[in-house]
């Protein structure tokens, strides 16, 4: 019987929201997600699913894109308007 949690995460809308602020990351420090392909050496395509929603990365994918990005992960998450959305 499968388990049911109280507020169970909607793993599609977390995707899509991680995504959609790693993409305006992006854009607001001007990287190319060419340029992004090279620092990280994660294929072009790979890098679309993420910012699409598509795909959930790794923490050691966001890691190498967070390192492109000179951000930590609590800079990331932990602003007002993505706290907002995954609640």
């Amino acid at each position: 019987m499968k388990q049911h949690y109280i507020d169970e995460p909607n793993f599609d809308l977390q995707r899509e929201l991680f995504g959609k602020r790693m993409k305006q990351i992006r854009l607001e420090k001007n990287i190319t997600r060419k340029t992004l392909q090279s620092s990280t050496k994660l294929t072009f395509s790979h890098l679309g699913r993420i910012e699409q929603g598509k795909q959930s990365p790794t923490l050691v994918t966001m890691t190498k894109i967070f390192k492109v990005f000179g951000i930590t992960f609590d800079e990331f998450f932990h602003t007002e308007d993505f706290q907002k959305e995954i609640k």
